[in-house]
Order: structure tokens, then C-alpha cells, then sequence
């Protein structure tokens, strides 16, 4: 179907850098259908594809992974924000901001590209 889903987190969130406000969350570790996903709910509440949408029992019939990952790019910071969800009973119940204290290298990050986001999380990027 889609490429990512749409995230609602239940409260807002701040940039950790540059403090500006995030309100649009993507993901890529979801179903990918472009669903819109809600915090407190096990199934998606929406989908962004037009006339071609699945019906609400359809859609009803879909999950999120126990972990997952979701990214904003509204703050206009040289690396999106990235928030790390958890699912329990298969419904989405945390979303925790990663900072500098709980970064964690990526699979396919380079070394070298860790240390610069790092060093941004951090707020000494240049």
C-alpha cells in the first residue's frame, strides 16, 4: 500500500534541542498503509489514501509492532526528532523522545554519522 503511517501521539512533544513544537509523526516500522495511528488505541483510527481508505472493520484488523519507532521533521533541526513507542496488549502506550542519555546507534548509521547526530542531541552541532 503505502510507504509510512501516521502517528498521533497522546501528549505533545518538544524538539529536545531546539525546543520547537512537533506535531506531524511518520513512521516506517508500522504496517505502512498509510494508517493514521492514535497513542491508547490498538487499531488505526484512519487512513490517508483517498476513495481507496479500508472500511473501519477492516482497518480494526490491523497492529502495530511491540516496538516501534516514529519521526517528526517539524522543527526544522538538521536531523528529525525520533520517538521510541511501545505497544502493550497491542495498543500503543508510551512514546519517549530519544535524547542524548538514550541514543542508540542504528542498524544501517554509520560510526561517523552517529557521533555527528550525538553531538546535535547533545546541542553542540555546528
Amino acid at each position: 500500500m503505502g510507504i509510512f503511517d501516521t502517528y498521533k501521539p497522546a501528549h505533545k512533544h518538544i524538539c529536545p534541542v531546539c525546543g520547537g513544537e512537533l506535531e506531524e509523526w511518520q513512521g516506517k516500522d508500522g504496517p505502512c498503509g498509510l494508517f493514521v495511528w492514535s497513542e491508547g488505541l490498538a487499531s488505526p483510527f484512519g487512513q490517508n489514501t483517498g476513495e481507496n481508505n479500508l472500511s473501519e472493520e477492516e482497518r480494526g484488523t490491523w497492529r502495530l509492532p511491540g516496538k516501534f519507532e516514529i519521526y517528526s521533521y517539524d522543527c526544522g533541526c538538521p536531523y528529525p526528532v525520533v520517538a521510541n513507542c511501545k505497544c502493550e496488549n497491542d495498543v500503543w502506550v508510551t512514546t519517549e523522545l530519544v535524547t542524548a542519555s538514550n541514543a542508540k546507534q542504528r542498524k544501517e548509521e554509520r560510526k561517523e554519522d552517529f557521533k555527528k547526530r550525538l553531538k546535535w542531541l547533545e546541542g553542540r552541532a555546528t
